[in-house]
C-alpha cells in the first residue's frame, strides 16, 4: 500500500498502484466539461428532422358538402322557438336555462332566443300541453327531460314522457338530462335524440349534438364534428 500524499487544497490521496499526480481538477470544472462535451452543436440534417417531426397536424378543410350540411342544421336551429324543461329541482332548471342561453348566444346570426318554459313535473306538462296532442306535430320544440320527478309530487317519470313523445311521433328534439348512466341508457334506448349528463358538457358539446340532431330529424346527413359549426364561431 503506498504512503499517503498530500495535495495542495489538504486532501490526502492513497495509491494501490504506483503513480504520481499529474493534475487536480474540482468537481465544478469537471462537471463543466463533461456539461460542454455533450452540448456540441447539432448538425442541420438532424435539426431539419426534428423539425418535420415536431411540425403540427393539419386538419383537412371542410368539404362543400359538409359546409352545405353545417350551414342546413344552424338554419334548422334558428327555427326553434321552445325549450320545455321538465326538471324538479329549480336549481338545476336554473343551471339548464343558463347552459341553453348561453349556446344560443354563439350565434351571432341568431337575433332572439327560443322561449324557455320550465315544468315541475311530466303532469303540469301533460296538464298544460292537452296531453301532447298540441306538441307531438311540432318541429320547433326541443323537451329536456329528467328521470325522477317526485321530489315535487311527480308520479310519472321521463321514460314515461319519451315512451309518450316517441308512440305519438313527436316531430322536435327530445334531450335526456340525467345523472346516471343507466338511465341514460334507457333514454337512448327508448329514442331520446340527445343524452347530456349531470353536470352539464361544454357548450360546444351541446351545440354539436343539437345540429346533429337537427340535421337527423330532417333528413340531412349526419354533421361531421370537424365540420362543427363551433369551429366557425370560436
Amino acid at each position: 500500500k503506498a504512503s499517503p500524499s498530500c495535495g495542495p487544497s489538504g486532501s490526502h490521496f492513497h495509491f494501490l498502484l504506483p503513480g504520481k499526480i499529474i493534475g487536480i481538477e474540482s468537481m465544478d470544472e469537471s462537471t463543466h466539461r463533461r456539461t460542454q462535451a455533450r452540448l456540441k452543436p447539432l448538425r442541420m440534417g438532424s435539426l431539419k428532422k426534428k423539425e418535420s417531426r415536431l411540425k403540427p397536424i393539419q386538419s383537412s378543410p371542410a368539404t362543400a358538402l359538409e359546409i352545405n350540411q353545417l350551414e342546413a342544421g344552424m338554419s334548422i336551429l334558428r327555427t326553434l322557438s321552445q325549450v320545455l324543461i321538465v326538471e324538479d329541482s329549480s336549481m338545476i332548471r336554473r343551471s339548464i336555462m343558463m347552459k341553453l342561453k348561453s349556446v344560443w348566444n354563439r350565434f351571432a346570426s341568431i337575433p332572439t332566443l327560443p322561449d324557455l318554459i320550465e315544468f315541475d313535473t311530466v303532469e303540469q306538462l301533460l296538464g298544460e300541453t292537452e296531453n301532447l296532442n298540441t306538441i307531438l306535430p311540432r318541429s320547433d320544440l326541443v323537451i329536456t327531460v329528467d328521470q325522477n320527478l317526485d321530489s315535487q309530487g311527480g308520479i310519472l317519470r321521463g321514460e314515461d314522457l319519451i315512451k309518450a313523445l316517441i308512440q305519438g311521433e313527436f316531430k322536435g328534439i327530445i334531450v335526456s338530462i340525467s345523472g346516471d348512466d343507466d338511465t341514460a341508457n334507457i333514454h337512448r334506448s327508448l329514442g331520446a335524440d340527445i343524452i347530456l349528463g349531470k353536470p352539464l358538457p361544454k357548450n360546444e358539446v351541446i351545440l354539436h349534438k343539437l345540429e346533429e340532431a337537427c340535421a337527423i330529424k330532417n333528413g340531412l346527413d349526419f354533421l361531421p364534428q370537424q365540420a362543427s359549426s363551433t369551429d366557425m364561431l370560436l
